[in-house]
């Protein structure tokens, strides 16, 4: 078996079943097969697919279940932002969120005080964090924790908050011709879609 796809597939089930960052999981795979810690590890693309056919074998009776039900959560809350140009990004987004993912919106604002003074002004618990840009530089992030009836653990809305000018690169298509991220009415798009199948 080719190496790559060998680790590729340990971190998807690290992904899938445990929540697992993405990166954590690669190296937590190389390390579980042995191989050195210089090994190449294999690009997200390569997890992504390993996922996806690890859903597909070990969690479709419930995977689609909690995709639906987080999709849900993501279009109430970009509802909620729409003032602030929310688009989706992450797990969501791809169609591979389980339980254990959070829901990821970049918001993208002229000012990006905004959105912690809406939420102030609508009574809503957060916290605060920051992520690195492409750059080296640091971005905010407001973090707020939600509940979904039936579920024992709460799931976390991650808010990203952007300048308004990264709009236009930020949809731009990827290699594969898959934009990264996309608006409500993109996720209501792929929600039905599902729905459908």
């Amino acid at each position: 078996m080719d190496t790559k796809w060998e680790i590729a597939q340990s971190a998807a089930q690290h992904i899938v079943e445990d929540g697992m960052p993405w990166g954590l999981a690669k190296q937590q795979a190389a390390e579980s097969l042995g191989l050195s810690k210089r090994v190449d590890l294999p690009d997200n693309d390569l997890v992504l697919e390993a996922v996806r056919e690890h859903i597909a074998l070990f969690a479709s009776d419930t995977q689609p279940r909690q995709q639906q039900q987080l999709t849900e959560l993501a279009l109430t809350w970009m509802e909620r932002m729409h003032a602030h140009r929310p688009h989706i990004t992450g797990a969501i987004w791809l169609g591979i969120a389980t339980q254990w993912s959070d829901i990821h919106l970049d918001l993208y604002c002229d000012d990006s005080k905004m959105p912690e003074i809406e939420l102030l002004n609508r009574n809503v618990s957060f916290d605060t964090a920051q992520t690195e840009g492409p750059r080296g530089e640091p971005i905010p992030q407001i973090v707020i924790s939600e509940q979904i009836p039936g579920w024992s653990h709460s799931v976390s809305i991650v808010l990203t908050l952007r300048q308004t000018d990264d709009l236009r690169g930020a949809i731009k298509a990827n290699r594969s011709g898959q934009a990264p991220r996309g608006d409500a009415e993109a996720l209501k798009r792929r929600l039905k879609g599902a729905n459908n199948e």
